[in-house]
């Protein structure tokens, strides 16, 4: 007797790459680029 079968889509989280803790400003300066930290998850 089988399992269950079933197909998970794959997951994508695309959050916003960020620059923090510019020079003696410690954690109070930070700086928001053009760039993304893409993630893709999938099951194997």
């Amino acid at each position: 007797m089988a399992g269950p079968a079933f197909r998970a889509a794959a997951v994508r989280v695309r959050v916003p790459a960020t620059s923090a803790n510019l020079g003696p400003g410690f954690d109070a300066l930070g700086l928001s680029l053009g760039l993304y930290d893409d993630v893709v998850v999938r099951v194997a």
